[in-house]
């Protein structure tokens, strides 16, 4: 327990995010045994936000992570397209606003264009059925984009790079779910650190067999 605390603690401590091989070192465990420590922190942050439906004003954006060198109609096999949201409170209670990214399954797309199904899918699992104030943008060139959210997609891919060193698809929607945490989250480390816990105690555990499953598709089941 002490091992996990620690890890917690250390996953916690930095916006950058910690590598197995940097928490396996710290914490003095095999690189196997960090990377499934951190990938059940991932799991339960993702199961967390899945929970979390997006209510407010909503603003949603069709976006591509992994854009390779020379872009072309054709999707890239690095071109992962994906939808990216903001949620603000018509309160004002949190003036900060919920962050998701959600890849697009494979059979929601035509090449790197999003099917009206994407659409209807993401809206169901991720925003609150009563939302009335919500702006969608799937077209790549609209003049009515939000080049913030764009932005956001973008700096997620650096991050990943300069961290990870890039991921594959398999993986792909569990880090992009720490991402947002991180965004959503303060920058305060007890605050973090308090939510962790709290996810990884009160979200159901997945098991090493589960996480190594060959179904590219597992990530994306369990988020959309």
């Amino acid at each position: 327990m002490q091992k996990w605390f620690a890890a917690i603690y250390f996953f916690s401590r930095s916006n950058r995010g910690t590598s197995a091989a940097e928490l396996s070192r710290l914490i003095k465990v095999t690189y196997k045994t960090a990377w499934l420590i951190l990938h059940k922190i991932r799991h339960a942050i993702s199961e967390a936000d899945h929970k979390k439906l997006l209510s407010g004003i909503i603003r949603v954006n069709a976006a591509v992570h992994g854009k390779p060198d020379q872009s072309s109609i054709i999707r890239h096999h690095r071109e992962q397209p994906l939808f990216v949201a903001s949620a603000e409170d018509t309160l004002g209670c949190n003036p900060a606003p919920y962050f998701k990214m959600k890849l697009i399954p494979d059979h929601y797309l035509n090449e790197k264009t999003s099917l009206p199904t994407a659409i209807y899918d993401f809206r169901t699992n991720h925003i609150d059925s009563h939302v009335e104030h919500i702006q969608i943008v799937t077209r790549k060139y609209d003049s009515h984009r939000f080049k913030n959210l764009l932005t956001s997609v973008a700096q997620a891919g650096r991050w990943l790079t300069a961290t990870y060193h890039g991921i594959g698809r398999k993986y792909l929607q569990f880090y992009l779910d720490e991402y947002c945490f991180r965004m959503n989250c303060s920058d305060n480390i007890y605050v973090i650190f308090k939510h962790l816990t709290s996810m990884c105690v009160s979200n159901k555990p997945i098991t090493y067999r589960k996480l190594i499953y060959s179904n590219e598709d597992l990530s994306l089941a369990i988020q959309w």
